[in-house]
């Protein structure tokens, strides 16, 4: 079996929840990435997490202005994770159960990585022998 760790993300991507739902967008495609995670950096922690599907439902189908709302007003929290060793089809019960499409990655409670939907469905990552 795969496990997650083989196939997540471990640029992680990270902003300050105080940051606008506009400069997150510019980040998410400058970095070319779906999601990035949300710092509360008062208490150094991660907040949460924000995806490309939070920014269209919770804010362009909304009419919001993403130029003054803030991040933390859209942000799914508290953020769900699986630990690296899960395999890849539990991570996809995960988020089907959830009904999420990213999950961070933990290693002894602590994120090292985010994977997402598309982490799982993208062949070109897995060899023949790991099935």
């Amino acid at each position: 079996m795969i496990p997650v760790k083989r196939v997540m993300a471990r640029n992680l991507v990270t902003v300050d929840k105080q940051v606008t739902v506009q400069e997150v967008a510019k980040l998410m495609g400058s970095k070319e990435v779906g999601s990035v995670l949300v710092l509360d950096k008062d208490s150094g922690e991660i907040a949460g997490i924000v995806t490309e599907r939070d920014i269209v439902k919770k804010v362009v189908a909304k009419g919001v202005d993403g130029s003054s709302y803030l991040v933390k007003g859209i942000m799914s929290s508290p953020l769900l994770t699986i630990d690296s060793s899960k395999t890849i089809f539990e991570a996809g019960d995960f988020m089907d159960q959830k009904k999420v499409r990213h999950l961070a990655v933990t290693e002894s409670g602590k994120v090292v990585g985010v994977i997402s939907i598309r982490d799982l469905i993208n062949p070109s990552q897995y060899d023949e022998e790991a099935w």
